[in-house]
């Protein structure tokens, strides 16, 4: 049976291309096997469906009143609302919360008169892309993401960002937001604690790091290119290439650990 290389509706999705920075490998693993969501995940669309509205193609979000996924009540709900993602009352609560603290912020404020969830279809070099929704495009030339996290201390919240590879999703956006005709230059992040007291930041990209991001999703496009064309239709997630090739990967003590003490202490001074 041969594997997708497409999502489901047939173009391809950030959430799957970013993959690709891992290997090949991981990339078909990922657009062939269901997602399942984590509770902070679920809280999260919530949180966007409060604030900015229901994505046109997102699943259908409802709340079970119950407090535990188990028992009789819970096994009705569940195959009643089998096309939906099911938050518990504490979880659904939970995102109430966050959304509150969002539309209070100050910083939220400019996001007036912006649009939310906007989605895109458009096509790469000849391989067709989507996003179900861009979370904010607001009046002007910036493009945004709403995102909910554990800490927003601005120098924690970035090294997260980056993990997450949040500047090349946006980067991805702005592609498919110029290729529909909308003018689009900066980008930033909204981050919001998902957990009291709820505080957020606006992270703006730097010219540097947009260029950065934006070379990053041109590689992965090139090696998606580079694996469709050397195996087009897999039969298996390792037809296409993993971390390594090589048989065997060479170990041995890290350069620094090699340093004497003094070499590092005169590197600390």
């Amino acid at each position: 049976m041969t594997l997708r290389i497409l999502d489901e509706d047939g173009t391809l999705h950030f959430s799957h291309l970013k993959k690709l920075a891992l290997s090949g490998v991981q990339y078909l693993h990922a657009v062939n096997t269901p997602f399942e969501p984590t509770s902070e995940m679920k809280i999260g669309s919530v949180v966007h469906l409060l604030t900015l509205g229901a994505s046109p193609g997102a699943k259908r979000l409802v709340r079970f009143d119950g407090m535990r996924r188990e028992g009789p009540e819970w096994e009705a709900f569940e195959a009643k609302n089998a096309d939906a993602e099911i938050l518990t009352f504490k979880e659904w609560e939970e995102a109430e919360h966050i959304a509150e603290a969002v539309v209070q912020s100050p910083r939220w404020a400019r996001m007036k008169g912006a649009r939310f969830e906007v989605p895109l279809k458009w096509e790469e070099n000849g391989i067709p892309c989507s996003t179900d929704g861009v979370d904010i495009i607001p009046i002007g030339d910036d493009l945004g993401d709403l995102k909910t996290a554990r800490c927003t201390n601005p120098e924690a919240f970035k090294r997260q960002c980056f993990n997450m590879h949040y500047a090349q999703q946006l980067a991805f956006y702005r592609r498919g937001a110029r290729a529909n005709g909308i003018n689009v230059r900066d980008l930033f992040i909204f981050g919001v604690e998902n957990r009291a007291p709820y505080e957020d930041v606006e992270l703006v990209l730097t010219p540097a790091l947009i260029e950065f991001a934006d070379k990053s999703v041109s590689l992965w496009f090139e090696d998606f290119r580079r694996n469709m064309l050397a195996c087009p239709e897999p039969k298996h997630v390792k037809d296409w290439p993993g971390y390594t090739e090589a048989p065997q990967v060479v170990w041995d003590v890290p350069p620094w650990m090699a340093k004497s003490a003094d070499e590092l202490d005169a590197e600390a001074a």
